[in-house]
């Protein structure tokens, strides 16, 4: 919600840099899940508490959908690659994720995360969606976390190759 177009950070921060951008990367709504996790606490009632959680992905999405619309009036040719959550559910070994995995249910916490995915519409010209919830699949991403919520230096280089890759690249060699 800070980034939405009305706000100081949107047009102190936002405004003065994507006129004549070719690309605008976004990275932008992790924080609004991991509050909504970090204040859920034990739930009474689990199935309100996932309920929650989903209606704010939903809200994320409409807040990233706004915020690309405004970014269209101001530069309606540039490229927009949003980068999609990575599954927390794989950072298994992360104290916070760990937690709310085993209270929850991996399979949970990653359907509300996908959730962002689905959610996100197709049809908005120039936008690129960067997959970070499928290049988690697999990995135990606590390793590439640096906390519960950001990426360490081999999150980041993971992050920058889902990047490069949407962006049309191709990886050489390993990574």
């Amino acid at each position: 919600e800070d980034w939405l177009p009305t706000t100081s950070y949107f047009v102190d921060r936002v405004i003065p840099n994507i006129s004549d951008a070719d690309l605008i990367v976004l990275a932008m709504g992790g924080n609004d899940i991991l509050a909504y996790v970090s204040a859920l606490g034990i739930p009474n009632d689990i199935p309100a508490a996932v309920d929650g959680a989903r209606d704010v992905v939903r809200q994320v999405v409409d807040n990233v959908t706004e915020i690309i619309a405004e970014i269209r009036t101001i530069n309606p040719d540039a490229d927009i690659a949003y980068c999609l959550y990575a599954d927390y559910s794989q950072a298994t070994g992360h104290p916070v994720w760990g937690l709310v995995g085993n209270f929850l249910g991996a399979d949970t916490v990653g359907s509300i995360l996908e959730l962002a995915r689905d959610s996100i519409p197709r049809d908005l010209p120039g936008l690129l969606l960067v997959d970070m919830f499928g290049a988690a699949q697999g990995l135990p991403l606590h390793e590439y976390l640096y906390d519960q919520l950001h990426f360490n230096a081999r999150g980041q280089a993971l992050y920058a190759e889902e990047l490069f890759m949407t962006l049309g690249g191709v990886l050489v060699g390993p990574s």
